[in-house]
């Protein structure tokens, strides 16, 4: 993929790089290309952050798909796997 390219469209941000990961490895494994771009500026001055994140961007084409595992990887990893467990032994 051409990360330059005029196509690409914000699927999501993030400011937590373990999220960051696991939504760009699920991409990949679905056979989707993205490109993860990295904003952090800070005011020298005063030492402060201002605005970071990452957006994660796919093709056009690509867009409904991404959604949707995006989706399915943010259910998964806001699922609490001891809650589970003590609900299925009641």
């Amino acid at each position: 993929m051409d990360k330059n390219d005029e196509n690409l469209v914000v699927v999501y941000i993030t400011e937590d790089q373990v999220e960051e990961s696991l939504i760009q490895s699920a991409l990949q494994d679905a056979g989707i290309d993205c490109a993860i771009h990295n904003h952090e500026i800070l005011d020298y001055l005063q030492s402060t952050e201002l605005n970071s994140g990452s957006q994660i961007q796919v093709l056009e084409e690509d867009v409904d798909r991404a959604k949707t595992i995006i989706a399915e990887v943010l259910q998964s990893s806001q699922s609490n796997p001891i809650e589970d467990s003590a609900q299925e032994d009641e």
